[in-house]
Order: structure tokens, then sequence, then C-alpha cells
């Protein structure tokens, strides 16, 4: 199975959740200037912060310009500051292109900018998310 990791992070918080997840998988975690390859069975995708309210254009746009031909599955990870992520309209967008979701998803709250100190709890929802997929790539 392909799986690929590809996010958006304005503040480094998602790209750091982005690593975490790779490392574990042992799979690279790449900016979403990194095309994919030809197929991708299963993308995780990290994109879900708010700003002054509505998901980052550039988050957006990512998943608007997904090919259902090239990718079958997405789940959705990211990090916002407020209770407000941007999981429902990536995955209404998701939805539009024809593009399944994978459960699950994750999405951690209350977090600084430029402050990837993830405290026990998050560090374990991070580790839980990652190995919903460990058997997906062994």
């Amino acid at each position: 199975m392909t799986i690929e990791i590809r996010y958006f992070s304005k503040t480094g918080n998602t790209a750091a959740v982005a690593k975490l997840i790779g490392d574990q998988l042992g799979i690279t975690a790449k900016p979403i200037s990194e095309p994919l390859p030809a197929h991708v069975d299963l993308l995780l995708y990290g994109g879900g912060g708010v700003y002054m309210t509505r998901p980052n254009k550039d988050a957006l746009n990512y998943v608007k310009s997904l090919d259902p031909k090239q990718v079958d599955k997405v789940s959705l990870f990211g990090t916002a500051g407020s209770q407000m992520s941007g999981e429902h309209k990536l995955a209404e967008l998701l939805e539009q292109q024809g593009i399944p979701r994978e459960e699950p998803s994750l999405f951690l709250h209350g977090m600084m900018p430029n402050k990837p100190d993830f405290n026990d709890k998050q560090q374990q929802q991070i580790h839980d998310y990652a190995a919903g997929f460990t058997t997906a790539v062994h």
C-alpha cells in the first residue's frame, strides 16, 4: 500500500505533527509543495489550522487539486489555536472531489503558534493516530 504524508503549516505546529507521524510510520512527511507520486492508496493530509475563522486558502486549494484517480483515500490531521479546526471544510471538499475519507482523523487544539510543545495527552493522540496506519505501512 502506498501511503504519503503531506502538510500545510503556517506556524510550524502541523509540520511538527506530520514529522512525528512520519517518524512513527517510517515515511517522510513533506510539505504540499512536494508533488505526489503517480498513485497513492492513502494520503495523510495535515492542513486543518484556522486563521481568522477560516481554513487557510493554500490548505483548501491543495485538497481541491487532488485527483481521485491519483488518490484513493485521505485521512485528515492538523492543529489549531482555538477549538475550531478546518476539518469540516476539508472533509466537505474531499467529498466534492469524490475522494473518500479514511478514519481516524486527528486535530489538536489549543496550540500556540510556532510552539509545537506537545503535552503528554497530545503526544499520545499523535501516537495513536499513527498507530492506526501501522499495519497498512508494513
